[in-house]
C-alpha cells in the first residue's frame, strides 16, 4: 500500500476515534498519518480541532498556520484561525481573516460560523444571527450552529425565536441542559408553558434536581406556592446534599407554605438571605386581602430597614409591587426614604411613578436625574428621549439620540440613525449644525452623495423661508 493512501486511512480511522471523544487516540492516528502524508490537510486540521477541544489554543493555532502554508485558500484553516484570534480578543484581524474564508467558500458552514463568530464577539448581533441562519440553510439539523442561533435570540431578547431554536435542540438531543435551558427561555414567553415544559422534562430526567429547583421556581412566579414548596421538600430529603443547601431548602419549604397566611409568616424568623422575600409575601397578603393595618406596619419595617435601606434592588422591587397594585402612596414612602441610597435604578423608578400618576414634568426631572448617575444606560436614554419628542424639544432630543445611538451601534452609528439624528436637528432649527452633520455622515457613513446633496437642499430652502 501506498504511504498516500495508508495515510488517509490512518487519517479515517482517527475520525472515528474523534467523533467517539477518545482524543488521545485520535490525535495519534492524525500525527501518524500526516507523518505518511505532510500534506494531508485533513489530519493537520483535525489535529487543530483537537487542540481546540483540549484547551491548547497555542498549538491550534500552530495547526492552523501550518495548513494555510501549504493551502493558502483552505476555508476550513482559515476559518479556525479566524475563531481563535476572535478568542484572543483581536476581533478587527479576526474578522479579516473570517471574511477571506468567506471569498473562498460561501456554501460551507465554517466561514459562515467564524464570521457570525466574530460579530457576536462585537455584540453585533443582528448581523451574527443573519450569518448563522444562513450557515443553518446549509446544514438544518447542525446541533452546534442552533445552539449559537438560540444564545444570539436571546441576546437579542427574541424570546419567540429563541425558544423555536431551544425547543427544536431538546427535540434532537433529549439533553438535560438543553431541557433547562428551554424552561429558562419558555418562561420569558409564558410561565404556564414554561411549567408544562418543565413537567415533561422531569418524566425525562426524574431525578435531576436541577430541574426539579427550575420547576419549583417557575410554581413560585405562577403563584402556586403549596406545589412549589412540595418540590423543594422532596429536595431537601436527597441524601447527597450540603447541610446548608438542606436547611435553606426547608426554610424555603416554611416560607411558600405560609406565604398566603400573614400570621404564619409574622412568626417566620427574617433570616438576611429570606427577609426580602418576607417583606414581599407580606405586602402581596395584605394587598389581596385588603389588610390595610398589615400593609401599613411592613411598609414601615421596610422603610426601617437597615439592609433595606443599603439595598436599592430590593427596595425597588417592593415599589413597583406597589406600583402595579395602584398604592402609589406607599411607593411613594419607599423610594422618598431619605436614608435610602439614590442610584439610577431609584431615580427610573420614582420617574415611571410620576407617569402613573400622570405628572410628565416630575417624571422627566427622575428620569434625567438617573441619567446623570448612570449617562450611558440605553433604556433611560430611550426615555429621555420619549418626555424630549413629546416636548418637541428637537435640539436636546438630536444630542440625546446622538448619544444613544452612540452606544447602541457601539461607537459607529448606521446610516439610518444619522438621518433620524440629522431630521430633529432640521427640526430643531439650527441650520448651521445640521449643514455641519451632514458633511459628518459624509466622512463617517456610506449615504449616497444623491442623498447628502437632498439633505442640504432641505436645509437651504429652510433659510430660505425664515
Amino acid at each position: 500500500m501506498n504511504r498516500i493512501k495508508q495515510a488517509a486511512e490512518i487519517c479515517n480511522q482517527g475520525v472515528k476515534e474523534f467523533e467517539n471523544g477518545d482524543f488521545q487516540q485520535a490525535l495519534k492516528c492524525f500525527k501518524e498519518a500526516e507523518n505518511l502524508n505532510p500534506k494531508l490537510l485533513e489530519a493537520i486540521l483535525n489535529k487543530a480541532a483537537i487542540y481546540i477541544k483540549t484547551g491548547n489554543i497555542r498549538l491550534a493555532e500552530q495547526e492552523a498556520d501550518k495548513a494555510l502554508t501549504i493551502f493558502p485558500r483552505s476555508f476550513k484553516a482559515l476559518s479556525i484561525k479566524a475563531n481563535i484570534i476572535a478568542e484572543a480578543g483581536n476581533l478587527d484581524e479576526a474578522l479579516k481573516y473570517a471574511d477571506k474564508a468567506l471569498s473562498c467558500s460561501i456554501r460551507e458552514t465554517e466561514p459562515l460560523i467564524a464570521k457570525a463568530n466574530v460579530l457576536e464577539k462585537k455584540s453585533k448581533y443582528c448581523e451574527a444571527y443573519l450569518f448563522y441562519e444562513k450557515a443553518l440553510q446549509i446544514k438544518p439539523d447542525d446541533i452546534t450552529i442552533l445552539k449559537h442561533l438560540r444564545n444570539t435570540a436571546t441576546k437579542l431578547n427574541n424570546w419567540i425565536q429563541a425558544e423555536e431554536y431551544a425547543l427544536k435542540i431538546v427535540e434532537k438531543t433529549n439533553l438535560e441542559e438543553d431541557f433547562l435551558a428551554l424552561c429558562s427561555i419558555t418562561e420569558k414567553n409564558n410561565l404556564k408553558k414554561a411549567a408544562k415544559t418543565s413537567e415533561k422534562a422531569l418524566t425525562v430526567y426524574p431525578s435531576s434536581i436541577a430541574i426539579k429547583l427550575c420547576r419549583a421556581e417557575i410554581l413560585e412566579k405562577l403563584e402556586q406556592y403549596s406545589d412549589a414548596a412540595n418540590i423543594y421538600e422532596e429536595i431537601s430529603r436527597i441524601k447527597e446534599l450540603e447541610n446548608k443547601e438542606r436547611e435553606d431548602l426547608k426554610y424555603r419549604t416554611q416560607l411558600l407554605r405560609a406565604a398566603d397566611d400573614p400570621e404564619k409568616l409574622k412568626t417566620l424568623t427574617r433570616e438576611a438571605k429570606y427577609a426580602q422575600e418576607i417583606n414581599v409575601f407580606l405586602i402581596k397578603a395584605a394587598i389581596k386581602n385588603n389588610y390595610a393595618n398589615l400593609l401599613s406596619e411592613t411598609i414601615q419595617y421596610v422603610v426601617n430597614d437597615l439592609k433595606i435601606q443599603e439595598n436599592p434592588s430590593a427596595a425597588m422591587e417592593i415599589a413597583m409591587i406597589l406600583i402595579e397594585a395602584q398604592e402609589y402612596e406607599y411607593a411613594e414612602v419607599i423610594l422618598n426614604n431619605p436614608k435610602l441610597k439614590k442610584t439610577g435604578r431609584i431615580y427610573f423608578t420614582l420617574s415611571l411613578l410620576s407617569l402613573k400618576k400622570g405628572d410628565d414634568i416630575k417624571a422627566e426631572h427622575f428620569m434625567k436625574s438617573a441619567v446623570a448617575l448612570e449617562p450611558d444606560n440605553v433604556k433611560y436614554l430611550e426615555y429621555i428621549s420619549g418626555f424630549l419628542q413629546k416636548r418637541k424639544n428637537y435640539k436636546e432630543l438630536a444630542a440625546t439620540l446622538e448619544k444613544l445611538y452612540t452606544i447602541q451601534d457601539k461607537g459607529n452609528v448606521t446610516d439610518e440613525h444619522n438621518l433620524i439624528i440629522f431630521s430633529f436637528i432640521l427640526q430643531s432649527q439650527d441650520y448651521e449644525k445640521a449643514l455641519k452633520y451632514v458633511d459628518d455622515i459624509k466622512i463617517r457613513g456610506n449615504i449616497p452623495e444623491a442623498i447628502l446633496d437632498s439633505l442640504r437642499a432641505q436645509i437651504k430652502s429652510r433659510i430660505a423661508k425664515t
